[in-house]
């Protein structure tokens, strides 16, 4: 059974590694933003606020590639959807590929409105990734892009053995376990999720095994429940859940975990209570502090008709 589990385990890894390589440069969900938090992190060792802008280079690569469609209105001209990118002559795009490989490295602030608003993030993903990318400082752009998708492709790839693991408690059967992470293994959305730079790579990994941890009342749901809350927000909704699966057992390992969660990342919350007024500190939610019933009331009253 385990050379089955590390065969999925590699065709996990060998069709992210691909999805990562052919993906185009800033294709992957808000990629740019995630990549300019990194860098931040990378040059000044500190954390950043989501109202900072992104570095000179990021902006002048979102002017050489083709960008996404919802970006399109986000950069001025030259910046180009993909639509009118390969309407370019082949010198055209040519020249825009030289451009590329000799972007200058400028870490000043853009001089658009683009803002580093994935800094409304929790930092741990960002952390752990500001050391390669330091490392490797001197390389392209493309090159430091590509080097962030592998490595979160890998760092999601520890979903298949923890969910092998989580699906082996559940099922009491190892076939049907091993069928379980193929099917994941399989999912074209996961995957393309996981293979650019973003920060549900090690959120996916870090609830996989938080719920393991639960089914086995361990010590250490209470570390994965930390490290989670430092990486996605949307962890905060499996601090109740935690609550009452320990009240429905009668065991305080479920209490406990919150607790230690609570003493990992509160320090994060609280600064988010102190700059945004919400403990999330998603923009969403900060945002909708400020607007009134009558704001989020459709025209014409509660029914919605005019």
């Amino acid at each position: 059974m385990r050379h089955w589990l590390f065969l999925v385990w590699l065709c996990f890894l060998g069709r992210g590694i691909f999805y990562a390589t052919v993906l185009p440069l800033w294709e992957g969900y808000d990629e740019y933003a995630h990549f300019a938090y990194v860098q931040y992190l990378a040059l000044y060792a500190e954390l950043p606020t989501s109202g900072m802008r992104i570095s000179r280079e990021v902006e002048q690569s979102l002017r050489i590639v083709p960008v996404p469609w919802m970006l399109r209105q986000s950069c001025s001209p030259p910046c180009l959807v993909h639509d009118d990118y390969w309407k370019l002559s082949d010198v055209e795009r040519a020249e825009r590929r030289r451009q590329l490989r000799v972007l200058d490295p400028d870490p000043s602030g853009a001089t658009e409105k683009l803002f580093l608003y994935e800094a409304q993030q929790p930092p741990l993903y960002y952390w752990l990734l500001s050391w390669p990318l330091g490392a490797a400082g001197s390389w392209s752009l493309a090159g430091r892009v590509l080097l962030l998708r592998w490595l979160s492709v890998a760092i999601a790839s520890l979903v298949i053995p923890l969910g092998f693991l989580l699906a082996r408690e559940v099922f009491r059967h190892e076939t049907s376990a091993l069928g379980v992470v193929a099917l994941v293994a399989a999912m074209p959305e996961f995957l393309l999720d996981i293979s650019r730079i973003g920060n549900e790579s090690l959120a996916v990994v870090l609830f996989t095994l938080l719920v393991y941890g639960s089914l086995r009342d361990t010590w250490w749901q209470g570390l994965a429940l930390g490290f989670g809350l430092l990486t996605k927000a949307y962890f905060l909704a499996a601090a109740p859940a935690l609550l009452l699966v320990s009240l429905r057992r009668r065991k305080p390992h479920g209490a406990l975990a919150v607790a230690f969660g609570a003493a990992v990342a509160g320090w994060w919350y609280w600064r988010n209570r102190v700059l945004t007024g919400s403990w999330a500190g998603l923009q969403v939610t900060a945002a909708a502090r400020e607007l009134s019933l009558a704001d989020n009331t459709p025209a014409g009253g509660p029914g919605g008709l005019a």
